[in-house]
């Protein structure tokens, strides 16, 4: 039996790595925005937002506004006095008929560090395009279109991370990870 040749590839992203393709402050400052926009969406009555929310405090380094505080003291404190059945009624969160578990949670774990490489590469001069998408794609498991609809559909939902990202500064130096994406591109061409 022949012995397999080991790939010296990086492995498409694996759950658990949100945020690792991103830098710390990039991700601090497009969390702050987001929260902000959560905040809105609260205050106009979208339970998940809220969710969000807690999210982007945490995934920022940053302390709960008292704002969100409160909200959330509500929700538990509506649980733990029975005032509702379940943390999904307190928080009034409910997941949709139909709902597509396995897609929802590689879009939830890939979908922001997938949007930043393909905005950075673009900032250095490459287009997005199908190309770029399938480079991308391949680095976090899945198809070109795949990656061509995070991105889009971020865009298109106004995604406050998206916006951030597309805000924030141009790394002076890609990251030896981007470097290898890039060559990818360039031998495409």
């Amino acid at each position: 039996m022949k012995a397999q040749k080991r790939s010296t590839e990086p492995p498409p992203v694996q759950a658990g790595e949100i945020g690792s393709e991103i830098p710390a402050d990039v991700r601090a400052a497009a969390c702050a925005r987001a929260l902000e926009m959560q905040k809105r969406k609260v205050e106009a009555g979208d339970a998940e937002a809220l969710l969000w929310a807690i999210h982007y405090v945490i995934e920022g380094g940053t302390t709960f506004p008292q704002w969100l505080g409160t909200s959330v003291n509500e929700a538990i404190i509506g649980y733990i006095t029975h005032e509702h059945s379940s943390l999904d009624e307190s928080f009034g969160v409910m997941r949709p008929r139909g709902y597509r578990r396995g897609a929802e949670n590689k879009q939830a774990k890939c979908a922001d560090n997938s949007n930043w490489i393909v905005i950075q590469l673009s900032k250095h001069g490459y287009p997005i395009d199908d190309q770029l998408f399938e480079v991308v794609g391949e680095r976090f498991g899945v198809k070109k279109t795949t990656a061509k609809k995070w991105y889009y559909g971020a865009k298109k939902s106004n995604d406050s991370v998206l916006y951030a990202f597309e805000q924030g500064e141009r790394l002076d130096e890609l990251p030896d990870h981007l470097k290898r994406m890039a060559a990818q591109l360039k031998g495409c061409r």
